[in-house]
């Protein structure tokens, strides 16, 4: 799916935007889309390892919580994209929001509602400039890696008794899922909407 297609399907689609479930959202995280238009690729973070956090080390959309000083959830997923990796998204074109998910952990509800955002670069795949503190890493991820059934893998993780698994996707080493996996399907679920 090119970048543009994207483009046109959040363009036919309703907004998601505020509701009365907006005051449960804790979180958000900017999407976000750059690359030549017929190979896009989305911006992720290896978060920073971390004591007592329980997303340490994990792979994210840049993204964070909401303070008191943020004017709504886009605002606060904006500022921390820039806080993480230098991306000022005040610059580039903004395309909707996708629906709010709960915020799980180990398939319980944790912390409230995650608003996602998404963004366009398109064509340019700007440079990354990782906040050392917060962000292990950051990179650029082909659509077409995220979506080759050949990088399909699993999480599994013990939880007291039970064994819990999630599906998951491969890339150099790290596994993308749990939330983040969720933002992602959600977002190319335009794809095969388009298509129905």
């Amino acid at each position: 799916m090119t970048a543009q297609r994207f483009a046109e399907a959040f363009a036919r689609r309703p907004e998601h935007g505020e509701s009365r479930l907006d005051h449960h959202v804790t979180a958000a995280v900017c999407v976000v889309l750059g690359g030549p238009d017929a190979a896009p690729a989305l911006c992720f973070i290896k978060r920073a390892e971390r004591p007592g956090d329980p997303w340490s080390g994990h792979m994210a959309f840049p993204g964070g919580r909401l303070t008191p000083a943020d004017t709504d959830a886009r605002t606060a997923g904006m500022r921390e994209t820039a806080e993480e990796v230098g991306l000022d998204l005040t610059r580039r074109r903004y395309l909707g929001a996708l629906p709010p998910l709960p915020i799980t952990r180990r398939g319980r509800p944790h912390l409230g509602l995650l608003r996602p955002f998404v963004f366009l670069c398109s064509p340019e795949l700007p440079a990354l400039r990782p906040q050392p503190s917060e962000v292990a890493a950051a990179t650029w991820i082909p659509i077409a890696h995220l979506t080759d059934p050949d990088h399909r893998t699993a999480v599994e993780i013990a939880d007291g008794t039970r064994r819990l698994v999630f599906p998951a996707i491969s890339h150099a080493g790290e596994a993308i899922w749990g939330l983040t996996y969720r933002v992602l399907h959600s977002l190319l679920d335009l794809r095969d909407s388009r298509r129905r």
